[in-house]
């Protein structure tokens, strides 16, 4: 793994058939992309200890019974320094109601997903997770984000 590869986590949760995706707030890079919580993980943190905090945080949800599905590398204009490792989890045991201390939150249906809104990779694989699936997946994107130019998928469910 690159030293500039920054390490992150990301949980879809899910509720009576939905999905809680947050909108980035407008002075983060990656405004009003659609996504599940998560974040960073910290010197010292696991990726669970990581999605636990970074759920908390953003939602105010405790989530329990975690299940994660592998990871998704998002390279960004081919560079080497511009690298996410995105520990990807899942869960439906969770308890407190949803408030968006980071961004907006709203449940979506899982039929109705709005992939035009959420990362251009997403689409291809996040059905596959909510169903219980697992992924190993490296995405290359142009330097926003906004544009996938390649994807390497590796999926099983």
């Amino acid at each position: 793994m690159n030293s500039s590869c920054i390490n992150a986590t990301v949980c879809f949760i899910s509720r009576n058939n939905k999905i809680l995706l947050q909108k980035r707030p407008d002075r983060q890079r990656w405004a009003g992309i659609l996504n599940g919580p998560g974040g960073k993980i910290e010197r010292n943190e696991t990726p669970l200890q990581a999605v636990i905090r970074e759920v908390a945080e953003e939602t105010t949800l405790v989530i329990r019974e975690t299940t994660l599905h592998g990871t998704v590398r998002l390279v960004f204009n081919g560079s080497r320094e511009q690298q996410l490792l995105v520990h990807i989890f899942s869960t439906s045991t969770f308890s407190g109601r949803p408030r968006g201390a980071e961004g907006t939150l709203r449940w979506y249906s899982k039929e109705q997903l709005p992939f035009d809104r959420m990362w251009p990779d997403q689409r291809y694989w996040l059905p596959l997770v909510l169903a219980g699936g697992r992924l190993n997946a490296l995405s290359h994107f142009d330097e926003a984000g906004s544009i996938l130019q390649a994807s390497e998928l590796h999926l099983q469910l």
